[in-house]
């Protein structure tokens, strides 16, 4: 039994531990509440355990774990403003707050955070971002000691990945730093190393070694934001620059939300070829990304295609400041929602932006998926104003520096329909404008050895006829 009202979302079903009843997470149609039942699998009767409620919307998660020789669970929740434990009975009472803080447990990818519990020493094991938000490691909590804050057991700083046996005994430990590519350890469960199991070391033999003289460090530093929040970016520079030069940068944007693309870990990919080619390279994760907490993150709700505009025109003036960047020459480039926010940024701020590439863009949210449109911007017909502004095709006639369009024609994601909109507004506007389309490729298909290769080369071609 799920309710009077049959405009819900059907989000998880879980067996509770002892597999005599459902636990079953009905999110309700704005995403603004989401309630956790008991459900009866024999008759269907359902009741509510515990129900989060927000003014922007309750994200799902993946956090909810069952004690096997205990009926309560743990939940996450952002009750508190940031992505938290706690503790259960099993009639939904609450037990205790596990973790606290102004952080994030999360994962290392933003998804489960929990990698272990060990009932019998009383502890859960999670990654979180307490330090940094640019580096993940593993915390561990107690289940039933209050006073006690989680600790950290992953002590060398970057990025870390964990996967933990199931009796919670041992776990892989897959590490990278921006110096050093991923290392996977075998650590006791209090971090020490037991076995070093693929050192991934820059010595001979070792496939990178031939590209390391060439390879460039990535620069870290904060910005702040219109509102005063902090903003991280990553500002790759060429080799061997020359002074009282200045030379053209590009902006590599996602934009979006759950999105993290500034943080400390190896990267040996299309940042370094560019680089390589002469090109200061930048990415900064604005207000509206992932993993910072609901502030931050709520920032775009109900107006996609504002502030995170505004977060890149400030990363660009700042870029425009520094000496050896010609303000002249400042492209952006993105994928997805990347896509989105290069044509908003060269459509709304024409005079920061010199050129754009936009892979894969969505145009118009009312052709997108229904439920992560509408967690971030309502529906059409409650939210009008907003929509309208977030429109792609609402800035189309402010067009004036180069833009290059690309997109897989067989795309299930962002279908190809946001990209053709966008052809024919242009093309009545009779603005000049390039594409690529790929056909037969679906959303991903930059990470495709074939159209891959020849995406990150036409990308590189653009700029290098538009910007250098």
């Amino acid at each position: 039994d799920l309710g009077a009202d049959p405009d819900i979302y059907l989000a998880r079903v879980d067996w509770f531990s002892d597999s005599r009843a459902l636990a079953v997470q009905r999110q309700s149609r704005d995403q603004k509440t989401l309630d956790l039942l008991r459900a009866d699998p024999t008759t269907g009767a359902a009741r509510i355990l515990l129900t989060e409620r927000s003014d922007t919307w309750v994200p799902l998660h993946h956090e909810l774990t069952f004690l096997r020789n205990s009926p309560r669970f743990i939940w996450a929740s952002w009750r508190s403003g940031f992505k938290h434990l706690y503790l259960y009975g099993p009639d939904g009472k609450l037990v205790r707050q596990l973790t606290d803080g102004p952080w994030m447990v999360v994962g290392d990818g933003g998804g489960r955070a929990i990698r272990g519990v060990d009932e019998r020493r009383g502890r859960v094991y999670f990654m979180a971002n307490a330090q940094t938000p640019l580096e993940r490691h593993l915390y561990v909590s107690a289940l039933d000691k209050t006073e006690t804050a989680p600790q950290r057991i992953t002590s060398e700083g970057g990025w870390h990945s964990v996967a933990m046996a199931q009796d919670g005994g041992v776990f892989l430990d897959t590490f990278s730093t921006p110096e050093h590519p991923p290392s996977v350890t075998l650590r006791s469960v209090d971090g020490v190393a037991l076995n070093i199991m693929v050192p991934n070391e820059l010595k001979a033999g070792h496939p990178y070694l031939p590209y390391l003289s060439t390879h460039l460090q990535p620069q870290f530093g904060t910005l702040q934001a219109g509102d005063g929040q902090t903003l991280h970016y990553m500002l790759i520079t060429p080799r061997g620059m020359v002074r009282d030069q200045r030379y053209p940068v590009l902006i590599d944007v996602y934009g979006g939300p759950s999105a993290q693309r500034v943080r400390r870990a190896w990267s040996s990919g299309f940042h370094q070829i560019l680089a390589q080619n002469g090109y200061v390279v930048f990415t900064l994760d604005g207000r509206g990304s992932g993993q910072r907490g609901v502030q931050f993150e709520s920032a775009l709700y109900r107006k996609m295609g504002s502030v995170e505009v505004r977060d890149q025109v400030l990363g660009a003036k700042f870029l425009a400041s520094l000496p050896y960047v010609d303000p002249k020459r400042i492209g952006i480039y993105g994928w997805s929602y990347g896509g989105y926010m290069s044509l908003m940024c060269l459509m709304q701020a024409p005079e920061t932006f010199a050129a754009a590439v936009s892979g894969a863009p969505v145009t118009d949210w009312r052709l997108y998926d229904t439920h992560y449109t509408e967690r971030y911007m309502s529906t059409p017909q409650d939210n009008p104003e907003g929509y309208a502004a977030g429109n792609v095709m609402t800035y189309a006639d402010k067009l004036s520096g180069p833009l290059l369009i690309m997109h897989g024609m067989a795309d299930d994601n962002v279908l190809f329909t946001h990209s053709t909109a966008l052809f024919k507004k242009l093309q009545d506007l009779n603005k000049p404008f390039d594409v690529m389309p790929y056909p037969g490729s679906k959303h991903a298909l930059m990470r495709h050895s074939g159209t891959g290769p020849h995406g990150y080369a036409t990308i590189l071609r653009f700029f290098d006829e538009r910007l250098k």
